[in-house]
């Protein structure tokens, strides 16, 4: 709203300068060919004058309007003093009507500060027709003079009314504008808690469509789209990435035999340390049931089988409350992707990298299977497994597989 007050405030000062100095060049050509060429030269300069600040507003900001504005008001008032004084054919209303301009100007900025400036000079124009030459040299002509002040201070009337007018309908205006703001404000405080509110919602969407709702961690839609994501950084990066398949030994007879809340608390257990004995870097997830994995990017294979060994000694040392006497076991599966090797191009990147994906994903799993057919609390690497265990992969599946752990 300021900014188009300011805008409106400068395009005004610039119509009224506009008017100040064409009334200045016609009161100069007036005189000119009425023969008094010395007062004529001083409302020319006058006209010259305001003709440049018209310019400087015209094409300046509008502080540089207030700035002109300023400086009209006191030429004009300078120039009306000279005037007044030299008479020489200059008209009391003529001279009157060049102050009273900038005193519109000035009335535009600053409030009751220009309202005390514009009564000043008002009051100050009723008293130029005292200063005619006419009133003092020839009592003949006394009565036209005062005729012509009484006419002035009239005019002068009507301009302070039109000012205070004018300055009542700014600030109603202003009001206006003021309430309308403010209840633009808060629709727009509303929209935008509304906004933050479905900003929130949709990220907390987001959340519970990547994490499991029992443990916390994320869920098989996000290892669904982070597997082959990790197997495309790593071949790009020439870097390894370790999956393992995670499963709870024995879980059936956890829940048949303690009840689901027991066996729900031991699946929680079970995140919990994988969670706390992997890096902060790894990743892990629940694929469903009593089924988890972690991906443990470049990570070397003796730190993989470090990580599983600190969190099975993890694993035995705790217990599930409600089954204090169950020692709970997992059967653990082992697949690496190494990279691409030197001088092969890059793996895991599109088709060949959703092959992959699955591939690896096969290999771990049969080891994990593996594990459990050895008795479970083991863990069984791919490299463990026969040749046999890539039967049931497509040959494309087959072949990044082979391709990646050659």
């Amino acid at each position: 709203m300021r900014h188009a007050r300011a805008a409106t405030e400068a395009r005004r000062t610039r119509d009224i300068l506009l008017i100040c100095a064409t009334a200045w060049l016609l009161l100069g050509l007036g005189q000119v060919f009425s023969g008094h060429t010395a007062v004529a030269f001083l409302s020319l300069a006058s006209a010259v004058i305001v003709g440049g600040l018209l310019g400087a507003a015209w094409a300046g900001e509008p502080r540089r309007s207030q700035v002109a504005a300023h400086t009209n008001l006191g030429i004009s008032i300078i120039a009306l003093v000279v005037l007044a004084s030299m008479g020489g054919g200059t008209s009391s209303i003529a001279l009157w009507f060049l102050a009273a301009l900038p005193a519109l100007i000035g009335c535009q900025f600053g409030g009751r500060r220009a309202l005390g400036w514009h009564l000043a000079v008002v009051g100050g124009i009723t008293i130029v027709p005292v200063l005619d030459h006419a009133l003092l040299t020839d009592p003949e002509l006394a009565p036209l003079a005062i005729q012509r002040w009484v006419a002035a201070c009239m005019m002068a009337l009507v301009l302070v009314l039109v000012s205070l007018s004018a300055q009542a309908a700014t600030r109603r205006l202003e009001r206006g504008f003021a309430a309308r703001n403010a209840a633009l404000g808060e629709v727009r405080d509303r929209l935008a808690a509304k906004d933050q509110a479905l900003r929130n919602a949709l990220a907390e969407a987001r959340e519970q469509a990547i994490r499991d709702p029992l443990t916390g961690i994320f869920n098989r839609r996000w290892f669904d789209s982070a597997l082959p994501m990790e197997l495309e950084r790593a071949g790009r990066d020439n870097t390894s990435l370790v999956l393992l398949i995670v499963d709870v030994d024995r879980f059936k007879r956890i829940n048949d035999h303690f009840g689901h809340p027991t066996g729900d608390a031991a699946l929680r257990m079970v995140s919990r340390l994988l969670g706390e004995t992997f890096r902060r870097t790894d990743m892990v997830c629940r694929l469903g049931g009593d089924e988890f994995a972690v991906l443990l990017p470049m990570a070397s294979p003796a730190a993989a089988v470090d990580a599983v060994g600190r969190f099975q000694a993890a694993l035995a040392a705790a217990r599930v409350q409600g089954a204090e006497d169950v020692e709970i076991t997992t059967s653990l599966g082992y697949a690496r992707f190494d990279g691409a090797p030197i001088g092969h191009p890059p793996l895991g990147q599109g088709a060949n990298g959703a092959a992959l994906a699955e591939g690896l994903l096969h290999l771990a799993d049969a080891a994990m299977y593996e594990a459990k057919r050895r008795g479970g609390g083991v863990l069984v690497t791919a490299g463990e497994l026969p040749d046999s265990a890539l039967d049931s992969l497509t040959d494309e599946q087959q072949l990044a597989v082979i391709d990646a752990l050659r």
